[in-house]
């Protein structure tokens, strides 16, 4: 059962339906899996419900459909969020719906058999924007040198990091119009050593060729959420290291009303998002 609750939680990384990992599933107890974010972007936000399915499973994980979902933000406004026609999916209308930095919410999801489950508030953090992006030319030593497919880059990016604050990063890349959201692409990063200062960091190891097209997305995440995936990066080490390393459970923050012990796999958070774009070239 733990083995299913921490591959389950890497399930959801990603939270979002096309930013997703998947990953299979050992036989275990069945959990419900709720995650969402709300972000400054103008566009319907997605949260999805479902429950968990076991690795000899052949469907997909099953969504709960017909469930209320919907947020609050610290004023009590109230957004609904209704079903697509994708089972266990629901969104915001995007027209009566935008997040705002400074502000907090909380995610309600009651679904039909009675069970009512919340997230935790969360406050949607302003994020720096990402200044510049360059790229460090590596040879590949597999290759000889003359080779024109030798030549491959890394991407790095410098931010002018908000003072005073403590923050808390992740960036998406995507190349090529793909998003790129492999377990061991996911890159969280804070301003720990580098408060107020302008700093350069690494944003994944994926290699890249010239002409390949970038855009990245710096997200703000709270320090829970930072937390939450810093848990879900050591799993991911641990599941890299061998398959006799102990795993451990991953929790994030939703919870069941009626019944505070039970596990929720998920996570519902709040994020501004800067947006960047770039073009590798020699």
């Amino acid at each position: 059962m733990i083995r299913n609750t921490v591959v389950t939680g890497l399930l959801v990384l990603l939270v979002c339906c096309e930013d997703s990992i998947n990953l299979d599933l050992p036989l275990g107890s069945e959990r419900i899996v709720i995650s969402g974010w709300i972000t400054n972007l103008e566009e319907p936000y997605t949260v999805s419900v479902s429950r968990t399915v076991g690795f000899n499973d052949q469907t997909t994980k099953p969504g709960i459909s017909g469930a209320e979902v919907y947020v609050v933000d610290r004023f009590s406004n109230r957004y609904d969020f209704l079903e697509t026609s994708h089972t266990g999916i629901y969104q915001s209308n995007q027209n009566e719906f935008k997040g705002t930095p400074g502000n907090a919410y909380i995610l309600h999801v009651n679904i039909e058999d009675g069970s009512e489950y919340y997230s935790s508030w969360e406050v949607l953090n302003a994020v720096p924007d990402l200044d510049t992006v360059f790229f460090e030319t590596f040879f590949n030593p597999e290759l000889p040198i003359t080779d024109p497919n030798s030549k491959v880059y890394f991407t790095k990016g410098s931010i002018d990091d908000i003072p005073v604050v403590r923050n808390y990063y992740r960036w998406k890349m995507y190349i090529n119009d793909t998003l790129r959201s492999r377990p061991e692409e996911l890159v969280i990063f804070d301003d720990k050593f580098t408060n107020g200062n302008v700093f350069e960091t690494k944003v994944t190891d994926i290699l890249l060729k010239s002409g390949d097209k970038l855009k990245l997305e710096q997200w703000s995440l709270s320090q829970g959420a930072f937390d939450y995936y810093s848990l879900l990066v050591s799993q991911i080490k641990n599941d890299q290291v061998g398959p006799n390393t102990p795993p451990s459970t991953v929790k994030g923050n939703i919870y069941c009303l009626g019944d505070p012990e039970e596990l929720v796999l998920g996570y519902f958070g709040a994020s501004e998002i800067t947006v960047k774009y770039a073009e590798v070239s020699p």
